[in-house]
């Protein structure tokens, strides 16, 4: 389950994309937190590389969700407490450690970002989600013009980063 499609530019610099379905159906048990991956289209040929939460921790991915509780609207800003990224070409390698996170593709080889958000500790279950927002920033990019299209994916299983590649 993801929401649609989304195209990047070719400029460095904050990008965002509306995950609300994913969101709200975490928020309401109907698919399990297990994170979200982004990958690309696979036809365009290019990378986009974007901080993780171990390079600057203030770029780190994050989720902006605005919700509404009986009575009260809020918001919050919930950050990723894990991000890796996986390299077809190079299916064994770890990356939990990185400073960055890469994304897309060269020749037959791919590259997918995944980010877990433990959004269950900071809104309550079934809480009406009005809108969310995966932001990532962007400090490198090679490759095709825009528009550059990404998808994004919850995941279907737990991912544990400081063993996640490829394979596994």
């Amino acid at each position: 389950m993801g929401d649609g499609p989304a195209s990047l530019n070719e400029n460095n610099g904050w990008k965002s994309w509306d995950v609300t379905n994913i969101v709200s159906n975490w928020v309401f048990g109907e698919i399990a937190n297990y994170g979200i991956t982004l990958q690309g289209d696979g036809d365009t040929i290019g990378q986009r590389v974007f901080y993780s939460r171990q390079g600057n921790p203030s770029l780190a991915p994050r989720l902006r969700i605005r919700f509404t509780v009986p009575l009260c609207r809020g918001g919050k800003t919930i950050y990723a407490t894990e991000d890796t990224w996986t390299d077809s070409a190079n299916p064994g390698d770890i990356h939990g450690s990185d400073r960055t996170l890469r994304l897309g593709r060269s020749g037959g080889e791919f590259r997918r970002a995944l980010l877990r958000f433990p959004i269950e500790l900071y809104i309550p279950a079934n809480t009406l989600i009005y809108s969310a927002r995966l932001e990532m920033d962007v400090v490198n990019v090679s490759g095709a013009p825009a528009p550059w299209r990404t998808s994004l994916f919850n995941l279907k299983d737990v991912f544990i980063e400081p063993v996640t590649n490829w394979s596994n």
